[in-house]
């Protein structure tokens, strides 16, 4: 078969189709193609899809908890041809969730509780969960809301499989105004739907926006110092920070997995589902003790000074130190802008953002991760699009850091 540069085969029954070779390994979605191919799904319902690729001329089935991996591989960067099967669908044991599946879904429990509380409390207990507040039940892909009903009023029948969601925390992001003169700044910092503000401080009002594409508002009016602090004017507090918290909710609308392997390129980040930012080529895997070096080298790359560094990994350090190996990532800024969207009056000269991401790791899961010799510290500026360092250093200009996290529960 003719190599093309730049693009790869798709094969379905009796149809071969040219696609990018980008699409196919970033965002290609094979459903679409083959639910233009019904004549031979008529009598396969429910259907599961496989794809097939030829490694050492043999047919290998690239699973969907596998796909992610593969695509990323160096063998998979050379597949010239997929082939899409189509057969009946028949019981499996499922996979065992793990945040490094592209396409693994939420743990399942089985529940006989009717009443709401007893539900909530009985997920939480089969998932060692310690509040039950802080988890969210899906039925059919939608948030079952419980409050004062039971799971018969809810549409929950006997067998009906309840699928478990924790919420998560987006941890102490804090905003450093360095201006060279005093100014009076406006701070403006909005949410989308996916989380709610938990904790403010200097302590402000939270408003509903304008835009339908976000959940809520806070705006702070200070005025800065040249020795880096600043004063609220609606409370007189002088602080060296604005501190936000905020918190994971619900789904408000359908959730579902991938209907088939994907593997997404540079997207928005959703706080949510953010198990799903972890990316092979851009998450690395530590043991905890390498951790606080590593961290400190790589947020001295991302433009961090001493202070900031220091309460960035004095803060985190306790979560880590809970577990032995950590999965950890940073978000891009441009995903994280999308999530958390900020604005200031006057304009800063220089917007630095770090939002990291980490997760705990059993030993056995760690080697689908690669280790912190193939990802130095130096890697983490062009994975998360920081500006030039000369410019984050400059003390003629107004300047912008915000540093922030999330330990990602499952």
């Amino acid at each position: 078969m003719k190599v093309i540069p730049g693009l790869v085969y798709l094969r379905l029954h009796e149809k071969t189709k040219l696609v990018l070779a980008k699409s196919m390994r970033e965002s290609y979605d094979v459903r679409e193609f083959v639910l233009r191919s019904r004549q031979r799904l008529t009598s396969l319902n429910p259907f599961v899809i496989e794809i097939k690729v030829d490694l050492d001329n043999t047919s290998v089935v690239i699973t969907p908890e596998a796909w992610c991996y593969f695509s990323e591989s160096r063998d998979g960067m050379t597949v010239q041809s997929y082939t899409i099967e189509i057969g009946a669908k028949h019981e499996e044991f499922p996979p065992t969730p793990s945040v490094a599946s592209a396409s693994a879904t939420p743990p399942t429990a089985c529940l006989q509780p009717q009443h709401p509380t007893e539900v909530l409390t009985a997920a939480a207990s089969a998932f060692n969960i310690d509040d039950p507040r802080t988890i969210y039940l899906l039925h059919e892909g939608m948030n079952l809301k419980l409050r004062g009903n039971s799971l018969s009023q809810c549409g929950v029948e006997d067998g009906d499989e309840l699928i478990l969601l924790r919420q998560q925390l987006g941890g102490k992001p804090v905003i450093y105004l360095r201006a060279p003169r005093q100014l009076d700044v406006t701070v403006q910092l909005s949410l989308v739907p996916d989380w709610s503000f938990s904790a403010l401080y200097p302590v402000a009002p939270v408003s509903k926006p304008k835009s339908p594409q976000l959940h809520q508002v806070v705006q702070w009016d200070v005025q800065t110092a040249m020795d880096g602090t600043m004063q609220d004017k609606c409370s007189g507090a002088q602080v060296s920070y604005l501190f936000w918290e905020a918190t994971t909710n619900p789904p408000s609308g359908q959730i579902s997995p991938p209907s088939s392997p994907t593997l997404r390129a540079c997207e928005d980040f959703r706080p949510a589902s953010a198990k799903d930012a972890f990316k092979t080529s851009d998450s690395v895997v530590l043991s905890v003790k390498d951790v606080p070096l590593y961290l400190d080298a790589t947020l001295i790359e991302l433009g961090l000074d001493t202070e900031a560094r220091t309460s960035f990994i004095t803060y985190w350090l306790p979560a880590i130190l809970e577990h032995q190996h950590i999965l950890l990532s940073f978000v891009p800024q441009a995903s994280y802008d999308s999530a958390a969207p900020l604005s200031l009056t006057p304009s800063p000269d220089v917007l630095t953002r770090v939002f990291m991401i980490f997760c705990g790791l059993e030993l056995d899961e760690t080697a689908a991760w690669v280790g912190k010799a193939e990802r130095p510290a130096e890697m983490w500026r062009g994975v998360s699009g920081v500006p030039e360092k000369h410019l984050q250093s400059d003390p003629s200009l107004f300047r912008v850091l915000e540093w922030g996290g999330m330990e990602v529960k499952s």
